[in-house]
């Protein structure tokens, strides 16, 4: 979301400062202590989560709270956000949540999240299971007077219904069926070691991923030889792709075949460290074979929110949060993925 103007001009005096000196930009003890109470903040909503505790989140939730990307028939404001807490029971009265990962800037905190539960209830019109399931999520909050004011959120809706059997597998990047099991977090893997050269330019960083999505996935594709590693490593993979940067090139260039037109926007980026957390949008038209389905001339429209870990320029890490359950939503005939469940 945009900042104040106030906000910009101090931001952009400091970063004139590190450039004018090489140096990080300093943080002030007040700035610091006001991240972590906002980072304390969006642990104690997902703790209350798995407590099933929706009466704690009276004193967190502003009055006038926004969930920017709500399920159908998601009531609106703080009442609605509470709603789904107790949606999951049916489903998953176990299913807990593990933050994983956090990047705080300014007002805004990232959540990168796994979520883990047993199906013993209806969810996505499939009968209980008992089957176990693990996926990922990520969260975008916006805290202000020391509340949790707003959110964007992206599950992997599409891993969960996968596992449960509730779409059929379809083909993945590599022409390999996306079954359950890939679909599944996790496997032998070698991530980056590459630490920065100097010192961390959190600007530059956020620009590198602000180019990943406005020009490489806006069908630039060679561009991705200057923004990502060799050894890139991603770990919402794709099953059966090629290893580092040649399997990020083969999975964009399977969804610019897709949606030829594809053009893509940062609508937000915070950073902090050596991770960046871009929040975007992307529209296109489907003129071209997408995970097996034939072009239907869809306009369609997609969001993301991505967590990247980025190394003297280039991306080393990447969680990758495209909403495709959504994308396939807009895509495939009405019997396709039901409608997503509030996370």
């Amino acid at each position: 979301m945009k900042r104040s103007s106030a906000v910009l001009v101090r931001l952009t005096a400091v970063s004139i400062f590190a450039f004018a000196f090489g140096a990080t930009p300093r943080i002030s003890a007040q700035e610091s202590a006001d991240v972590e109470a906002n980072k304390a903040l969006v642990k104690a909503v997902y703790a209350a989560f798995n407590m099933r505790d929706s009466a704690a989140l009276d004193g967190i939730l502003a009055a006038d709270f926004v969930d920017n990307m709500p399920s159908p028939g998601q009531a609106p404001g703080a009442a609605g956000f509470k709603q789904g807490y107790s949606l999951y029971n049916p489903g998953f009265p176990d299913l807990q949540v593990t933050v994983e990962d956090m990047v705080a800037e300014g007002d805004e905190v990232g959540a990168r999240l796994t979520a883990r539960g047993t199906q013993q209830g209806p969810v996505f019109g499939v009968p209980p299971t008992g089957r176990q399931v693990e996926y990922q999520a990520i969260g975008l909050w916006r805290i202000a007077d020391g509340k949790l004011a707003e959110i964007w959120h992206v599950e992997d809706n599409l891993s969960l219904a996968l596992q449960l059997g509730a779409i059929p597998a379809l083909p993945g990047p590599s022409g390999s069926p996306m079954a359950a099991e890939a679909a599944t977090p996790g496997g032998a893997h070698v991530i980056s070691e590459a630490t920065p050269s100097g010192p961390v330019d959190i600007e530059a960083n956020k620009e590198v991923a602000r180019r990943i999505y406005e020009e490489a996935f806006s069908g630039d594709v060679s561009v991705l030889d200057e923004l990502v590693a060799d050894d890139y490593f991603k770990h919402t993979f794709d099953p059966g792709l090629a290893p580092g940067r040649e399997g990020f090139k083969q999975s964009l260039m399977v969804t610019l075949t897709g949606f030829p037109d594809l053009k893509c926007q940062s609508e937000d980026e915070i950073a902090e460290g050596d991770k960046v957390v871009i929040r975007v949008s992307c529209v296109g038209t489907h003129t071209g074979v997408f995970a097996g389905i034939p072009p239907t001339g869809t306009r369609a429209t997609v969001v993301g929110i991505d967590e990247m870990r980025i190394v003297n320029g280039q991306v080393v890490e990447h969680w990758n949060f495209l909403d495709r359950f959504g994308l396939l939503a807009q895509i495939l005939p009405p019997q396709g993925p039901p409608a997503t469940p509030i996370a």
